[in-house]
């Protein structure tokens, strides 16, 4: 009995060993500098069924491989402690030139990973359009929240890369349709409600907040972009903007005592 316990013990000691091994013979492989040149002359094609999306990989550890290679100082315990809208909103947050492709990688391996028409695919959408227009109101007028009316965001950072802003509407423009179709809904629908209070002492906060997001113009570049082939979508915005415009004037009017 106890020699059976102390090799069952072993076992578990060696395949521990190996495993553990094996962790660290992937991460110097992927740390190495020509796998990310290589990964990122094709992005594409990572993500379809030979790569990354191998029915032997789970989606979590597809996208752990893959950050093991576009971010390998990042530790997978860093990475637990995040959930796919932290992440979502990390990338949209720190965008820079220099890592556009492997942001545009990372959102373009979470969205095939979805089923076509799925309702996690729907909730996937609603998550990057929300977190794409967070970065605007963030950053725009400085007063301003998140969609959730927090000064901070969902992953608890502030943005900490200002010229950031002005690559979501590049990044955008490069993922599916889907993507741009639903961050033009999200954007009506806050232009629409615009956060409008009846109380006299919110009014004048509220016209700075609305106003500063209609003339910013990393904003208006990204529905411009995001408007070029989403004829539907087109006039729903065009009915938020009317009546956000209505909205400003009245309550610049009350605030102005006109």
């Amino acid at each position: 009995m106890t020699s059976s316990i102390g090799g069952t013990a072993s076992t578990m000691e060696t395949a521990a060993g190996l495993s553990d091994f094996a962790q660290h013979v992937l991460r110097q492989i992927c740390s190495q500098e020509w796998v990310l040149e290589r990964c990122l002359q094709n992005p594409e094609e990572l993500c379809h069924t030979d790569m990354l999306l191998d029915s032997m990989l789970t989606p979590k550890q597809a996208q752990r491989l893959l950050h093991m290679i576009c971010y390998p100082e990042t530790t997978a315990a860093t990475e637990e402690s995040l959930d796919q809208r932290d992440i979502i909103a990390r990338i949209l947050e720190n965008l820079d030139q220099w890592t556009l492709r492997m942001s545009w990688l990372d959102l373009q391996l979470m969205f095939t990973q979805f089923p076509p028409g799925s309702s996690e695919l729907n909730q996937w959408l609603d998550t990057v359009a929300k977190a794409a227009i967070d970065v605007f109101q963030l950053t725009s007028g400085g007063a301003t929240g998140g969609l959730d009316g927090k000064e901070e965001n969902r992953s608890g950072l502030r943005p900490n890369k200002p010229g950031s802003i002005w690559l979501v509407a590049p990044l955008v423009s490069k993922l599916p349709s889907a993507v741009q179709g639903r961050v033009l809904k999200v954007a009506g629908q806050v232009l629409e409600s615009g956060n409008w209070s009846s109380k006299n002492r919110d009014k004048e906060r509220n016209v700075q907040r609305s106003s500063s997001l209609l003339s910013h113009q990393p904003f208006l570049s990204l529905v411009l972009t995001c408007l070029k082939g989403q004829d539907e979508q087109r006039e729903g915005l065009l009915t938020s903007l009317h009546s956000q415009l209505n909205q400003f004037l009245m309550l610049s009017k009350d605030v102005s005592g006109v």
